[in-house]
């Protein structure tokens, strides 16, 4: 498993758990808020999940701009790249 597969996996993985739906579902989600009724209190419990699992330091801030699957990669990836991992 290469690197970008282990962490998309893993943020699927916490996503799915936190918003209690199958990993498929999240997989395919376009909008997290608006497809799986995700909140901000959800989006922040993610992000702890998140520094948790890999390491890293997530600023909360970020919590009102997560939308998608993609925001959060970003998020994460930009703390690795910051010195996280």
């Amino acid at each position: 498993m290469n690197e970008h597969t282990y962490l998309f996996s893993g943020i699927v993985r916490i996503v799915s758990i936190e918003l209690g739906v199958g990993e498929d579902v999240v997989r395919r989600a376009g909008s997290l808020r608006v497809e799986l009724s995700m909140d901000s209190v959800a989006a922040a419990n993610i992000l702890f999940r998140l520094e948790e699992e890999f390491g890293v330091e997530l600023d909360v801030d970020v919590v009102e701009v997560i939308e998608s699957m993609s925001d959060i990669e970003a998020i994460v990836v930009g703390a690795i790249e910051k010195g996280g991992l």
